[in-house]
């Protein structure tokens, strides 16, 4: 988690702002959220064997197409060798099976967000994947594509023109413009991306906006260990990432049962989520800007409006005492859409929902010795989406059977710029779509790419 300073990003025009916020209204934001130790057991269950990733490969990578965007661009349809080498080491290079899956996993997420963003699968922003089609002989297996990256390792969707059908069925020509050297430059603005995950999780969030968008997933755990016994040891070895201001909130809280809210320790437990939170707010931050770890995180701190503000009497004492607050008070108002499938005697539970969300307008504060440049404070928008613990050891039920009052992890993302700090209380946050959060399983990945079955698989 260490960082490295860079250098400091070039705000955004109060003309680019405003553009954005309204651009914003009309866009959507997708969140797809995978559970490796659910997915692992269904597709255990799918395939009636133990599930590892060495056969998954196997399987996945045999006989199957493997191209870049420029060769998709050019319209011809091949099996690169080097390409699906590529992708093969970008597995197999991690030693450890969960290190495998989470690779393998992240290339699949990776691979969704690509195909929807060209529409040669059904788009998320028109609805989940299609039931009917997805495995079923009318739907073509699609080809795993390695996307580029810019020179600080970010990947990213290249922008590439249909210039012939969006049937499936035909090949695929598009434009690309070949002159990026790793600059990011032809990056689909449309159809942003970024990618987070920390097992069991692996995540991505795809975004439509004309907003810069960032995602960081934290596990609310500490890798205990001879140099971090304690969680005080794991802390503090990060306490040189945040402002002496943000490492206050970290470790102290305000009363808010007293009339002059003193300040108080947090429990362990509160401080490590205080952390997590906080820390996630500033790597999706950065990687929103596509410079993640390339930037000095103290250079920086993040103030959340309405939760950090002292003066306010209805301030919870925490991130989490917040964003759960307002969860718990929404969540009995179901909007979501539950997709039930039944394949190989097995129930999927990809299911997509809006409820189980909360958004915040951040303040981006750069500290005085920064940047002489900095004269008016950005503000984003901040949302969190905490992960519940899944208490079915058969990972078969639904949504309904999540424990939502035992949150382990939370999604954090963090699109903007929205606007300079002197429109912030006139804003109308409210008005922008929340995002769309889909729980999907690996098995449906998988299924864009090869029939499952008991004699091939």
């Amino acid at each position: 988690m260490g960082s490295a300073a860079i250098k400091s990003p070039t705000p955004a025009s109060s003309e680019e702002t405003k553009n954005n916020v309204s651009d914003d209204h009309n866009s959507l934001t997708v969140l797809s959220l995978l559970n490796l130790d659910q997915s692992i057991s269904n597709l255990s269950h799918a395939i009636d064997k133990p599930a590892t990733v060495d056969h998954v490969i196997n399987h996945l990578l045999a006989n199957r197409q493997y191209i870049t965007p420029l060769e998709m661009a050019s319209g011809r349809k091949l099996e690169s060798q080097q390409t699906r080498d590529k992708v093969h080491k970008s597995i197999v290079r991690f030693v450890r099976e969960p290190d495998r899956w989470t690779a393998l996993a992240s290339v699949l997420l990776k691979n969704l967000a690509f195909h929807r963003s060209i529409q040669t699968l059904p788009c998320i922003f028109q609805g989940s994947i299609d039931e009917s089609a997805v495995g079923a002989e009318k739907f073509q297996l699609l080809p795993i594509v390695d996307l580029p990256r810019t020179k600080y390792n970010r990947p990213y969707l290249p922008q590439l023109t249909p210039q012939t059908t969006h049937n499936p069925s035909e090949t695929i020509k598009l434009s690309l413009n070949t002159s990026d050297k790793g600059t990011g430059e032809n990056e689909n603005l449309g159809a942003k991306i970024s990618v987070s995950h920390q097992y069991p999780y692996v995540s991505i969030v795809q975004s439509s906006s004309t907003l810069k968008v960032g995602l960081d997933l934290v596990v609310f755990q500490y890798q205990k260990n001879e140099y971090t016994p304690t969680i005080h040891d794991f802390l503090k070895a990060f306490e040189t990432s945040f402002t002496s201001w943000e490492w206050e909130r970290i470790q102290y809280c305000r009363d808010s049962n007293t009339i002059f809210r003193k300040r108080r320790s947090r429990s362990d437990e509160s401080k490590l989520r205080e952390f997590f939170l906080r820390w996630s707010i500033k790597e999706a931050y950065t990687k929103a800007l596509g410079l993640g770890m390339h930037i000095d995180f103290s250079s920086f701190e993040t103030r959340l409006h309405g939760i950090d503000d002292i003066k306010n009497t209805d301030t919870k004492e925490s991130i989490w005492d917040t964003v759960m607050s307002v969860i718990n008070t929404t969540s009995s108002r179901s909007l979501q859409s539950t997709i039930q499938k039944k394949s190989h005697e097995r129930t999927s539970r990809k299911y997509v929902e809006f409820q189980h969300q909360y958004s915040v307008l951040g303040e981006i504060v750069y500290l005085p010795h920064t940047s002489k440049k900095y004269t008016e404070n950005e503000v984003w928008e901040v949302t969190f989406v905490p992960i519940p613990v899944d208490e079915d050891e058969t990972h078969t039920t639904l949504k309904r059977d999540l424990k939502w009052s035992a949150c382990d992890a939370c999604a954090c993302i963090c699109r903007g710029p929205m606007f300079q700090r002197k429109n912030l209380l006139s804003s109308d946050s409210d008005a922008r779509a929340p995002v769309m959060i889909e729980h999907i399983e690996i098995l449906d990945l998988i299924s864009l790419h090869k029939v499952i079955d008991h004699d091939t698989f």
